[in-house]
């Protein structure tokens, strides 16, 4: 696989075993020798003979030795982002034109899966970014401009000493409520952050890790009940929604549920994986109107439609909530 500036990216080998693999080192340029000849002429190149080929520069050290080539270059709307290569011994067969054909609908394939592979690495670095922005706007709006205000509180609790006490002890009070509560929004903060460092790991880990800084954050203690195969049932997109979604429904209880244990669990069959997380705290009424400035819950519902999904919540005051994530189980892209 190369990249924009035609250098190599990624070097797949098949057929040979690990020791011949670790021997050869770096992977071979792909800008001079056989390799250059497909990717610069965007076309198949088949030879019964390497050594007999003029653009041949021989091997590099700890190759085995090859005689037979045929060199498929990778491209997708014009530009070459790979090449798919094989190579015989001498003893064997020259490389049939059936072979040519069959590897140029593979090359063809790969092409595909290499960009969609592209866009969605791209993909997930703008929602990292995004939610970066969000965090330092949640920052400035709820953790600095409340610090401001603190501060003003208690520069007037200084003035009121003397005259009032009863007054001041008034005011400090309130401030360290305040204070408890900015606290509590940078507990908030830093769980989503740290959100991002999860992308690209298999939802079981992604999870274990969320809750360990959750548990750090929180001071509440988590159970985790989990099948370890969850990732082969989803498709990458809906283990980073599932992820989000867990986010969310544990930053509602960092904020509002003053729970004391939380139960995050998930079961699958064929056709379905669902993911159950569950607290033991104060609950709310589910049905109640819901305030403009409260987007948690919204939130969750749009990234559970993201992943094909629904979602049940249940909530009982004075008991705790249950949400419950019901997402399509399918076969994971194997070309993810």
């Amino acid at each position: 696989v190369l990249d924009a500036n035609g250098n190599v990216e990624s070097f797949l080998t098949s057929g040979i075993s690990e020791g011949v693999r670790a021997r050869l080192g770096h992977p071979p340029t792909m800008k001079e020798g056989l390799l250059a000849v497909p990717i610069e002429n965007k076309m198949p190149l088949r030879v019964p003979s390497i050594s007999g080929h003029p653009r041949s520069v021989g091997f590099p050290a700890g190759h085995p030795p090859m005689e037979r080539f045929l060199g498929i270059p990778v491209v997708f709307q014009g530009k070459t982002v790979g090449q798919l290569y094989l190579t015989n011994e001498a003893s064997a067969k020259e490389f049939s034109s059936e072979d040519e054909e069959v590897m140029t609908l593979f090359a063809r394939q790969a092409a595909v899966a290499i960009e969609n592979f592209r866009l969605y690495r791209q993909v997930q670095a703008l929602g990292a970014l995004e939610e970066r922005e969000r965090i330092s706007r949640d920052l400035h709006d709820m953790v600095i401009q409340s610090l401001y205000a603190l501060g003003l509180r208690l520069g007037n609790v200084v003035q009121t000493a003397n005259t009032s006490p009863a007054q001041m002890a008034e005011q400090i009070s309130y401030s360290v409520e305040k204070l408890d509560e900015v606290i509590r929004d940078l507990r908030v903060n830093i769980l989503g952050l740290h959100l991002q460092v999860y992308y690209g790991k298999g939802l079981k880990q992604g999870l274990e890790d969320l809750v360990t800084e959750f548990q750090l954050n929180a001071f509440v203690r988590v159970h985790m009940i989990l099948p370890d195969d969850l990732d082969r049932l989803l498709s990458s997109q809906q283990r980073v929604e599932l992820l989000h979604v867990t986010r969310e429904a544990m930053t509602n209880i960092l904020k509002h549920a003053q729970a004391q244990e939380v139960t995050v669990g998930g079961n699958q069959t064929n056709e379905l994986v669902k993911l159950v997380i569950t607290d033991d705290g104060q609950g709310f009424d589910p049905l109640a109107p819901r305030s403009k400035d409260r987007q948690g819950i919204r939130n969750m519902e749009a990234r559970v439609l993201s992943a094909g999904g629904w979602m049940e919540i249940s909530s009982i005051l004075g008991e705790g909530t249950t949400v419950e994530v019901s997402i399509p189980a399918r076969e994971n892209d194997p070309l993810e």
